[in-house]
């Protein structure tokens, strides 16, 4: 199983959402609005003059199984895509094992 993390644009956090769960390859999906910089920003002259610059970001995690990863990221890739600087960026990580806290059931794939 593995976790795939994501940081998006805010306003498009509507559409892409959507778009995951119309796939129907996972079991559940949580996000959080949360603030940021990222390399593009600290690469600007505002930047380097202001060093309390952040902005507005959305952090989604999804718990998926490996077969369904690949899927996942290119929903990601595509709708979270604008072409300009700041799009994202997304994360994958292993997960060794979760439990279920309504039932105490543990496992990789629950």
């Amino acid at each position: 199983m593995k976790e795939i993390r994501a940081y998006v644009k805010p306003y498009l956090i509507s559409s892409i959402i959507q778009e995951l769960l119309d796939c129907r390859v996972f079991n559940g999906i949580s996000y959080s609005k949360c603030r940021g910089v990222g390399e593009e920003q600290m690469k600007t002259a505002a930047f380097k003059e202001k060093y309390d610059v952040l902005y507005d970001v959305v952090r989604l995690d999804i718990f998926a199984k490996d077969d369904d990863v690949e899927r996942i990221i290119s929903i990601l890739s595509s709708s979270a895509h604008t072409g300009l600087p700041g799009d994202g960026v997304i994360f994958i990580s292993n997960v060794n094992e979760g439990i279920r806290i309504s039932t105490g059931e543990r496992g990789v794939e629950i």
